[in-house]
């Protein structure tokens, strides 16, 4: 697979606008070769030792230079590539124009929403430089439902946003008893001319968020529906409903070519009721020799309900989990052409439900 991209006029686009303690804390999620490697060619960290450091001179670097044009490019690719890689879990939700959310989103009283148990606050929106991966039009074979898909857009747009848990948490400083508001940070993503919108943070703080928007019927998100990853009778957990889309965990496996490295399963006992075991990068049951562990893996993928799969993707491997609503889980740093490779493959192989379902 190759990737493409264009840069249109800054003017076209919107300022960056990032509080830098936010800022700092976002890029401190970043492994620090990461970091060095985007932009060894602009800085100098060889006086540098420790990722604190690192990031403390880039962030200096964007306050210097976030209204030079130049600079300004160079870090909206840096946000894209490297900075909205999934590290918590990314749900997947269908909108016929997700960039209604972006509208809404900038439309808030005071850029404030109020939740059921967080208040949400608008950071910063960003227009971040087009970017294409080019896919293996051999994939689009043979799916009937699906429209033919030559190429799949790196994250055009990204809301930054941060929840701020409504009942106060104590804490010791010092001898002193101090309240506060625990917060988090998560993003919402969108990407150009595909009905998927992508939602990477917290479970919690991310089911407050959208259970709250769905409730006005006014708002893009009650048009919303899932792709649900798991199976049809697990949707219950599912972050949205109605189902937009299922993809079965053993078909995303097939799809990436990918193994097992865990798998869990219900298991109907009198006192077994769920089975987990950790594997070898199981990539076909074939490879398990042993009988009895053969027999009981064979009943585990028929209904898996978590699992963590490996797979490779230009000679390099990944892995990621299935969370309990549905969603990925990517445990380690992954670029974001390697997430935007796996929702292309989700919008590819999933059992299409019907629009009014609501499982």
């Amino acid at each position: 697979m190759n990737t493409s991209s264009s840069k249109s006029s800054l003017t076209n686009q919107s300022k960056l606008e990032f509080k830098e303690h936010l800022l700092t804390r976002r890029l401190n999620r970043l492994p620090k070769e990461i970091l060095t490697r985007f932009w060894e060619q602009d800085l100098d960290f060889s006086e540098i030792k420790g990722r604190d450091g690192i990031v403390n001179r880039i962030v200096l670097e964007y306050q210097i230079k976030n209204k030079k044009i130049e600079f300004v490019g160079k870090f909206k690719d840096f946000l894209r590539d490297a900075v909205l890689t999934a590290r918590e879990a990314d749900y997947l939700i269908s909108l016929a124009d997700p960039s209604s959310i972006v509208d809404w989103v900038k439309s808030w009283d005071n850029n404030r929403f109020i939740g059921q148990n967080y208040t949400f606050y608008l950071h910063t929106v960003v227009e971040l430089n087009q970017k294409y991966l080019e896919v293996d039009q051999a994939k689009n074979k043979g799916k009937e439902s699906q429209t033919e898909i030559k190429q799949v857009s790196f994250p055009s747009q990204a809301i930054f946003l941060v929840g701020s848990r409504q009942e106060k948490k104590e804490e010791l400083n010092g001898l002193e008893v101090v309240s506060f508001h625990p917060t988090t940070e998560f993003e919402i993503i969108v990407r150009k001319d595909l009905d998927i919108l992508e939602i990477r943070g917290p479970y919690q703080v991310v089911r407050d968020f959208v259970s709250t928007a769905i409730l006005d019927d006014d708002n893009p998100f009650s048009a919303a529906r899932s792709y649900f990853i798991g199976e049809a009778e697990d949707v219950k957990k599912s972050l949205v409903k109605p189902i937009r889309q299922i993809v079965k965990i053993d078909s995303l496996k097939k799809a990436l070519n990918g193994a097992y490295k865990r798998i869990a399963s219900p298991f109907p006992g009198i006192k077994a009721s769920m089975f987990e075991a950790t594997l070898e990068d199981l990539r076909d049951l074939d490879e398990e020799t042993n009988p009895v562990a053969n027999a009981i893996l064979k009943e585990m993928v028929k209904n898996p309900v978590k699992g963590n799969i490996s797979f490779s993707y230009k000679q390099k491997k990944y892995s990621f989990s299935i969370t309990k609503t549905g969603g990925l889980f990517f445990r380690e740093y992954v670029p974001e052409e390697v997430v935007t490779y796996v929702v292309y493959l989700i919008k590819l192989s999933g059992t299409i439900q019907d629009g009014n379902q609501n499982c």
